[in-house]
Order: structure tokens, then sequence, then C-alpha cells
């Protein structure tokens, strides 16, 4: 029997396994194949993607309202997207959703985004 280890052998199984299955095939029978496969226990993030705080996004829509910074200046400042951050200021100028709102509906959407400086 093979163990759950990632230095485990496969290979030497392959040729049974094979056999085994060719058998079955030949009497038209089936063979129901379990592969059981764990998390990958050392993932890491390879992107900074949503890595941006909702605090940091209500400066950065603070700064654009108010015409202290541009888009791509707020978003660079905040360290926010900065089409997150048009996308977000357009609906507020549009009347979709107030200032206020925003800070409770992006709340509500990423409820672990921590309050970054």
């Amino acid at each position: 029997m093979a163990s759950d280890s990632p230095d485990q052998n496969l290979t030497q199984y392959f040729s049974l396994c094979n056999d085994f299955i060719h058998a079955a095939r030949l009497r038209e029978g089936n063979v129901l194949i379990h592969w059981y496969i764990k998390m990958v226990r050392t993932y890491k993030k390879k992107s900074s993607r949503g890595s941006w705080s909702v605090e940091n996004m209500k400066h950065a829509i603070d700064a654009v309202l108010s015409k202290s910074a541009g888009y791509r200046k707020a978003a660079q400042m905040h360290g926010v997207p900065q089409t997150t951050l048009e996308r977000h200021v357009a609906k507020i100028r549009k009347g979709e959703v107030s200032l206020t709102r925003l800070q409770v509906t992006l709340s509500l959407y990423f409820p672990n985004k921590k309050k970054k400086s």
C-alpha cells in the first residue's frame, strides 16, 4: 500500500494498476478509480490582488471627490486599484450610493479586510 507522502514513489504501482484496468476492460467490466488529492499545504498567493483596505478606499474616494487628487494619484497614494476607485466614485456621483453607504457596502462585500494605514 502507498503512503500519503510527497516522497512516496507511485511509479512502482503503475504496472499493477494498468494490468487490473486492462483485465476489467477485456471482460467488458468497469473500474472505479478513486483519486484523492489533498490541498497544497504551502500555497503562496502570486499577486497582491484584493489586498487593499476599505479604509484606504474611503480615503482615496474622499481625495477624488474633494479634487485634491485625480484617480491615478489617489489610487497610488492610498494603495487601491484605480479602476475600482473609478467605479466607486462613479456610483457616488450618479447618486446610486452615498459615501457612507459605500463604506457599509464595502464592509459587507469584504468583511475580512482589515483597516490598514
